[in-house]
């Protein structure tokens, strides 16, 4: 499908009505609130400060809302006050969506909104991304996901309208090595670190991962602005100074977006496709089987663990292991068209 006719299809879910948007002032909700500006009777974005995210990201979140001219409302809380999320185990990340996203629907239901919504975009579903979860749970409407929108159209988006976004909006906990206790003293020496970098490198991007036994390793999105000597030695001492013993760089870091699907010629039928992938978690089937009831009779054999259907005359198969195979489709485009509608009827183990 063309980038028009998603982006149609998109407004069509958000034109005239009363919405609320979860906003972080990245690519997805701000390519969403300047269309919810032109297209929505009215339109709230509500930016959750977590008190983890990186320097400046309040501040350019409300410069980029009110750049869009979206009504743009902040709500801080302190996830630290959470023993589960402090634990730092692998549901870290949906007790904080639980938590931000239960505020954001409460503002909603306050204002009696038609619908609320985050940018959750189809490319989303490839990643190991627990939080996922939550927008089910609560019911939040992900109109990019709708429209099959991935991370690679949301970007010429915003680059072809000349929009301006924030490309830092990862919570810095996602820096700690997992199951390490957070506490204001270990987030606040990542923020500190990657705030120092970015002065001396002037990169957009910079993390530092904290990777256990006081190792920092840093990712970068331009080698060039940091191989220098004296830079390399300031960095070292600096972070030295906050007692990590040993610094790395990543010098293969780069963020590549994934592939919806790997094409093969299908073996039963000539001139037919094949499309697969293999997601990075596991899937509940039973769940999973009920919500592909939508696009036709389900089948699920629990000896193999794995939920079948035919649709469009493709046959569809779902893994719980997280394998998702699609046989005997008439062309790439009519393939990767129906993946993208399994994908975002699939329902994750947690």
């Amino acid at each position: 499908m063309e980038m028009k006719n998603k982006i149609n299809k998109v407004i069509d879910i958000i034109k005239d009505k009363n919405i609320v948007l979860a906003f972080s002032g990245g690519s997805d909700s701000t390519l969403l609130a300047s269309l919810c500006v032109k297209f929505c009777k009215n339109s709230l974005a509500v930016t959750v400060d977590n008190g983890l995210m990186p320097k400046d990201f309040i501040n350019k979140t409300k410069a980029i809302a009110n750049n869009l001219g979206i009504e743009h409302e902040i709500i801080e809380i302190n996830m630290l006050e959470l023993d589960g999320f402090k634990s730092n185990n692998s549901n870290r990340c949906y007790i904080c969506r639980s938590s931000m996203y239960s505020i954001i629907k409460e503002m909603g239901v306050e204002r009696n909104v038609d619908l609320v919504i985050d940018g959750n975009n189809i490319s989303d579903f490839l990643e190991d991304r627990p939080g996922l979860l939550v927008k089910f749970e609560e019911n939040i409407s992900s109109p990019l996901v709708d429209a099959g929108i991935e991370t690679s159209d949301v970007v010429k988006y915003l680059n072809d309208n000349a929009i301006g976004y924030n490309n830092s909006t990862t919570c810095l906990a996602t820096r700690i090595k997992t199951d390490t206790p957070l506490s204001l003293k270990n987030i606040n020496r990542i923020n500190y670190c990657e705030s120092l970098i970015k002065n001396i490198s002037q990169c957009n991007l910079v993390k530092v991962r904290d990777r256990g036994d006081n190792i920092a390793e840093i990712e970068i999105d331009s080698l060039d602005s940091i191989l220098d000597l004296n830079k390399i030695n300031l960095i070292t001492n600096e972070l030295k100074a906050v007692n990590f013993e040993k610094i790395l760089l990543n010098i293969d870091y780069k963020k590549v977006e994934k592939d919806l699907v790997v094409y093969k010629p299908c073996k039963d039928v000539e001139g037919k496709v094949m499309v697969e992938n293999q997601l990075p978690y596991t899937i509940n089937l039973e769940r999973t089987c009920l919500k592909l009831e939508e696009l036709g009779d389900v089948k699920y054999s629990d000896k193999i663990n794995v939920g079948m259907l035919k649709y469009k005359d493709m046959n569809i198969s779902i893994f719980g292991n997280g394998k998702i195979v699609i046989r005997q489709a008439d062309n790439v485009d009519a393939a990767k068209d129906t993946f993208i509608k399994v994908l975002s009827l699939i329902r994750r183990d947690l």
